[in-house]
């Protein structure tokens, strides 16, 4: 009786290390987000760099040692992969591999002889049925022609004016329902704060730009200007209007909160009439 009790005991100790690995686990997911940043540069050369955090997991990316791109990815602070073209890895080439590109050659040549053959084919069939063609001609013309008088353009065209018609009406249907109001409402509210647990905390940036036209320049600044306040104080947009130019530099910063953009989406699917509009959504 005393050591079924220690392996009880035991094998509770596990279950209560598993449950509290994996409640861990669901709150690191949850309450430590994932930081983001990105820097590029267009100048003479264009370079750039982008990182991702998240806890003990990064992956780097960028240009601006060597003109190729050079990403690494790291755990624990230990490279586990990259593609460091300053410390090329040669990989001999194998004899199987020599003979499997031989082989590849040769049904290549093979596939190659064997459309030849089926396109003279073809011509052939297509020359002996062209004569008879020309002593049925009379007969299609005929046959064609009743077929048309069967079947008239304003038919179809009534066919789909009714098909759009009665789709319309099921969409003001659809809209018209209360549960469906509501559910809109609820996923504004969700897209609103998946926005905001996502959009950058931190953006920097200069741009001098130019067309080959005064005019063209002017014109570029006034759409510009439209959308003023989602990059005021932000990037500074600078006009040149005496030569054609696009150049500049940005920095961007943020983070992504996992645990928001969870909870945005519970707050819609856990709702009833979420899957009642959908119900009907499928329907029409």
């Amino acid at each position: 009786m005393g050591i079924l009790l220690t392996v009880l005991k035991i094998l509770l100790w596990i279950v209560l290390i598993l449950l509290g690995i994996v409640l861990l686990i669901v709150l690191m997911v949850c309450f430590v987000p994932v930081r983001y940043g990105f820097e590029g540069s267009f100048y003479e050369k264009k370079c750039f760099s982008a990182k991702i955090r998240w806890i003990f997991i990064s992956v780097t990316a960028d240009n601006k040692y060597q003109d190729d791109l050079y990403y690494r990815v790291k755990i624990f602070g230990k490279t586990l992969k990259t593609n460091d073209d300053r410390h090329p890895v040669k990989k001999a080439v194998k004899k199987s591999d020599k003979e499997a590109e031989k082989l590849n050659f040769d049904a290549e040549d093979d596939i190659k002889t064997d459309i030849i053959h089926e396109e003279t084919h073809e011509e052939k069939n297509e020359a002996t049925t062209a004569v008879y063609d020309t002593d049925t001609g009379k007969k299609e013309k005929t046959t064609g022609k009743q077929k048309r008088e069967k079947i008239s353009v304003f038919d179809k065209i009534k066919a789909n004016i009714n098909v759009i018609s009665t789709k319309v009406d099921h969409v003001r249907k659809f809209l018209d329902k209360p549960y469906t109001k509501h559910t809109i409402q609820i996923l504004k509210r969700a897209l609103k704060r998946i926005i905001r647990s996502v959009k950058p905390t931190k953006i920097k940036g200069e741009i001098v730009y130019g067309f080959n036209s005064p005019a063209n320049t002017g014109k570029a600044t006034g759409y510009f200007s439209l959308f003023m306040p989602l990059y005021y104080q932000k990037i500074s947009l600078v006009p040149d209007f005496h030569q054609k130019i696009l150049e500049g530099f940005i920095k961007i910063k943020g983070r992504i909160k996992i645990g928001s953009i969870i909870m945005a989406v519970l707050s819609v699917v856990l709702r009833k009439d979420f899957w009642r509009a959908k119900k009907l959504a499928e329907k029409i």
